[in-house]
C-alpha cells in the first residue's frame, strides 16, 4: 500500500539500481550515457551525472559521495516511466545488463523491485516444466499402482490435463496478465484435486462393466457417481469463491479464483470426455489392466 502511495504521488515507474566495486567515474559516465538513450528511461542520478568526470574526486563534496558509495560499493539509481511488469520494463532491464557487461564485465549488479520479479518470472518458467514434469508422473504412478495398469493412468492425467490447459488459456484469451508463480502452483493444485472426480468415476465404471455391457455400464456409472462429482467440484468452487471476492491481495484473488474455475472445467471434461475416451479405448485398457473384463471378439460378452 505505501509503494503504491509513493508511486501515485511521484508518477508511475520503476527504480532500479546499478551496483559495483568498480568507482572509476568514467566508465560510470559512459554507462549513464548510454542508458539515458534507453526511450522508457526517464532519469540517471550518480555521482557521474552530476558532477563533471574531469574534477578530482578530492573535489567532490562527501555529502554526495557518501550518497552513492561506501567503502566498497558505488551504485546509482535508474528511474524508468513503466510499470514493474511492463514489456518496455523487461526490455529496459535486458539492455541496460547488456551495456553494463560491455563496460563492467561480470563485476556489477542490477537490482530493485521489477529486477527481481523478472528473474523470477524467467526462474518460475523452468521451475514450472519440473513441477508439471513430476506432479503428473506421480500422480500416473499411484494411479497405475491403484488400478494396476498401464492405460488408464495416461487417460486420466490427459484429462485433468486439458482442464488445466482450458483454465490456464481463458486469463491469455481474455488479455489478463496473471501472477507468474500463479501458473505453478494451479497446474499442480488442479491436477491433485481433481483426478479424484476422474478415479471415481473409472473405478465405478469398473465395478459395473463386471455386470453390463460398455454402453449400459457407462449409463449407470454417471447415474452413480454424477451427483457426488458435482457436489464435490461445487463445494471446491464455492470454498474458493468467497476469498475469491473478499480478498484484497490480487495474487490470492487470482490463485483462488483458478482453483474453483478450475474444479468446474475438470468436472466437465471428466463428464463430457471421460466416458468417451473409456469406451473408445475399452479394448487397450482390457489388454493393459489387470482385472479389467475384456469382451469377447465373437459374442460382445465377457
Amino acid at each position: 500500500i505505501a509503494t503504491e502511495k509513493i508511486k501515485s504521488d511521484f508518477e508511475n515507474g520503476e527504480v532500479m539500481y546499478v551496483v559495483t566495486k568498480d568507482k572509476d567515474r568514467l566508465k560510470e559516465s559512459e554507462l549513464t550515457d548510454k542508458i539515458k538513450n534507453i526511450s522508457v528511461v526517464k532519469s540517471v542520478t550518480g555521482i557521474s551525472s552530476q558532477v563533471y568526470t574531469s574534477i578530482p574526486d578530492t573535489f567532490i563534496p562527501s555529502q554526495l559521495t557518501d550518497q552513492f558509495r561506501n567503502s566498497e560499493y558505488s551504485f546509482f539509481i535508474v528511474q524508468v516511466k513503466t510499470g514493474v511488469e511492463d514489456d518496455e520494463t523487461i526490455k529496459a532491464i535486458d539492455d541496460i545488463n547488456k551495456y553494463a557487461s560491455q563496460i563492467y564485465g561480470r563485476n556489477f549488479y542490477l537490482t530493485g523491485e521489477s529486477v527481481l520479479l523478472n528473474d523470477m518470472s524467467r526462474q518460475s518458467q523452468i521451475d514450472m516444466k519440473y513441477v508439471n514434469y513430476l506432479s503428473i508422473g506421480l500422480v500416473a504412478l499411484i494411479i497405475a499402482v491403484s488400478f494396476r495398469s498401464l492405460s488408464i493412468p495416461i487417460i486420466l492425467v490427459a484429462v485433468i490435463q486439458l482442464a488445466i490447459w482450458l483454465n490456464l488459456s481463458i486469463p491469455y484469451i481474455s488479455g489478463k496478465p496473471v501472477y507468474f508463480l500463479t501458473s505453478i502452483f494451479i497446474g499442480a493444485i488442479q491436477l491433485g484435486t481433481t483426478v479424484d472426480y476422474a478415479i471415481l468415476l473409472t473405478s465405478r465404471y469398473k465395478e459395473n462393466l463386471a455386470l453390463l455391457e460398455p454402453v449400459e455400464a457407462m449409463k449407470k456409472t454417471i447415474k452413480d457417481t454424477g451427483q457426488s462429482i458435482f457436489t464435490s467440484a461445487l463445494i471446491l468452487f464455492g470454498g474458493t469463491l468467497g476469498i475469491t471476492l473478499i480478498s484484497k491481495i490480487k495474487t490470492t484473488s487470482e490463485l483462488t479464483n483458478m482453483i474453483g474455475r478450475g474444479a468446474l472445467l475438470s468436472m466437465a471434461i471428466i463428464f463430457f470426455g471421460l466416458p468417451a475416451l473409456l469406451l473408445i479405448f475399452e479394448k487397450i485398457i482390457g489388454w493393459t489392466t489387470l482385472g479389467w473384463r475384456r469382451q469377447n471378439k465373437n459374442k460382445g460378452k465377457p
